[in-house]
């Protein structure tokens, strides 16, 4: 069952501009040992770049997900569970073996990981 409350810390943004947006991240590795390992390394550095999209959101007036994640391990637990939902979309292998992505995570799965017990 989805609380429909916000967090304690509230948020700026409405529950329907939350769930509509789709943060993406892109990222880039050089040709590892295998080229599952330079996907995953990839991937890594994409997931890093929506983490750093989310940490950048505004939750109150004055503070950002990041600002509160620092002091509320609820907020730091909800965003590291929404990036582990974040989606491969495009993947490109370049002839030297290197390898980029493109990962989503929709809105609604972050707001669905910052609303829920």
């Amino acid at each position: 069952m989805m609380r429909t409350n916000p967090p304690a810390c509230g948020l700026a943004r409405s529950e329907r501009s939350v769930t509509v947006e789709q943060i993406d991240g892109a990222g880039q590795a050089t040709a590892q040992d295998s080229p599952l390992r330079t996907k995953q390394a990839a991937e890594d550095v994409a997931s890093q770049a929506i983490t750093a999209k989310l940490q950048a959101l505004p939750l109150t007036t004055n503070e950002t997900v990041g600002d509160v994640m620092k002091r509320d391990p609820m907020v730091r637990e909800a965003v590291r569970k929404a990036v582990s939902r974040a989606t491969t979309s495009k993947v490109a292998i370049a002839a030297d073996g290197s390898v980029s992505v493109r990962m989503v995570l929709p809105g609604s799965v972050f707001w669905e990981a910052l609303t829920s017990p």
